[in-house]
């Protein structure tokens, strides 16, 4: 990996960082936010410059070595969501899986670009035309499609983990295909190689992010379809007893009326007292039903 520059990682880093950030803007913050987010920016730019050092020692163009290169730095941004958001686990994986995919449309998209045009820049322009303005449109392209749709809804907030590894393995396949065809194969054929594969890309990633948002808001309906089964059985069982119980007044007023009905027959005084008492006590028991 020795053709490697450490200005490739600072801008693979900036477009990653770029695209996460769509998917975290309805995030809660921790506590002193800035100066999380400060920290957290330049630790992941050091932590960048070792996993730099680590890589680019390593002689040959081996396509797991530039993967696991690749899956380091990502998951560096994902250290860095950690610390600056309060957060859970799989909703980091979401927004890390659903960024790396953005960010990956994105340089597939400059790549058909540049080979199809042949227009090329050189210093700035390069940096702005090529490097960042194709990945910032594909990033406000997802986030008036898809985020903006759900961020601030309970539709996303029940993620599937089992679902969010499956997106984030389509994405580490299409990386490793991205990068065997780059760096071992189609070396001779530009056109397939930079066109029809990164069209390939485009595809999958898209796939990717489109899984994480589909499942979950497949998650969010079960839910609420279990929400409204548990309603309608509880109003059954309320309904049932409801019933029961309109049953048992029925039989505590009827007896009710009994009872009192005999009252003036009695004529003994202490005999008529105790008779009271028990329609009281019958009267308790009706109380208690009710």
């Amino acid at each position: 990996m020795e053709e490697i520059r450490f200005i490739s990682c600072v801008r693979f880093l900036i477009q990653l960082i770029m695209a996460e950030t769509f998917f975290v803007l309805a995030w809660k913050r921790k506590r002193i936010f800035p100066i999380r987010l400060i920290g957290g920016m330049a630790g992941a730019f050091l932590l960048s410059w070792f996993v730099y050092q680590i890589f680019v020692g390593i002689p040959g163009n081996n396509p797991i070595t530039y993967t696991a290169y690749y899956i380091s730095l990502f998951v560096i941004t994902l250290g860095m969501m950690r610390l600056c958001f309060q957060v859970q686990g799989k909703d980091i994986l979401f927004a890390g899986v659903c960024g790396y995919a953005a960010q990956h449309i994105g340089f597939s998209l400059s790549t058909i670009w540049v080979e199809i045009t042949g227009v090329t820049f050189g210093g700035l322009g390069d940096f702005v035309f090529v490097r960042i303005l194709p990945y910032l449109l594909v990033d406000l392209l997802i986030y008036v499609v898809l985020i903006r749709k759900y961020e601030r809804t309970s539709e996303l907030k029940d993620r599937d983990i089992r679902m969010m590894l499956l997106s984030f393995v389509i994405l580490m396949i299409v990386i490793f295909v991205s990068v065997l065809t780059d760096r071992m194969f189609l070396e001779e054929s530009r056109l397939l190689r930079n066109v029809l594969c990164k069209v390939y890309a485009i595809f999958c990633s898209a796939f990717s992010i489109l899984i994480a948002f589909d499942l979950s808001k497949q998650n969010w309906m079960r839910h609420e379809n279990e929400l409204m089964e548990n309603m309608l059985h509880n109003l059954k069982e309320q309904q049932q007893l409801s019933k029961e119980n309109i049953n048992i007044i029925n039989i505590k007023c009827h007896d009710l009326k009994y009872r009192i009905s005999k009252i003036p027959k009695i004529e003994d005084l202490e005999e008529q007292k105790e008779y009271i008492e028990s329609v009281k006590n019958a009267i308790s028991i009706y109380d208690k039903v009710v």
